[in-house]
């Protein structure tokens, strides 16, 4: 089901970041400056700007995953040793037998 234009800009006020990099898309289009006289200019520009904000939302993704994911671990009560590397280098053996 697709969000309302209100339900956007609200998650959008949430989200600065995003917020900032859609104007930025918007202002593109509207080309008010002039900035973009070719088409070449104008897809070159929304292509970075599509990059830069494929970035933000994967990285607010991963923010978001972890928080919700801490919060399943806190909320089911079980206990979270952390993985730790053995420094072990194995069994040394005291004595030679050759």
């Amino acid at each position: 089901m697709a969000m309302t234009d209100e339900e956007i800009i609200n998650k959008l006020s949430q989200s600065p970041e995003l917020l900032k990099r859609v104007g930025r898309l918007l202002e593109i289009v509207e080309n008010k400056e002039g900035r973009t006289t070719l088409a070449d200019d104008a897809e070159e520009c929304v292509i970075e700007e599509m990059r830069e904000l494929g970035k933000e939302v994967m990285e607010k993704w991963a923010q978001d995953e972890a928080q919700r994911r801490e919060h399943m671990i806190l909320e089911s009560g079980v206990a979270v040793r952390k993985k730790v590397k053995k420094n072990s280098t194995g069994i040394q053996h005291m004595g030679s037998s050759v």
